[in-house]
């Protein structure tokens, strides 16, 4: 199974750079969060989970901002529309 495939890889890239706080790019990719499920270690939607803060994950957490240089490069871009 890809999706059981997939999560297994996730799971050992958690496993191994920990330490290194490289998570969010691949929540932000994948748009799975890890979470303890029933007991066991697995990975739940990112839009609507609860972080250990409990603050729930919403779309607008996943925009990176416009740099001033880029938009200056480009002034076409915009910044995505935020609803909250």
């Amino acid at each position: 199974n890809t999706e059981a495939f997939v999560e297994e890889v996730l799971a050992e890239k958690i496993r191994e750079t920990l330490f290194e706080f490289k998570l969010w790019t691949d929540i932000a990719r994948t748009r799975k969060y890890p979470a303890i499920v029933n007991g066991k270690f697995g990975f739940v939607p990112l839009i609507g989970a609860k972080n250990p803060w409990d603050a729930t994950y919403t779309e607008s957490n996943l925009y990176f901002p416009l740099g001033e240089p880029v938009t200056q490069r480009n002034p076409l871009l915009k910044e995505p529309p935020l609803t909250e």
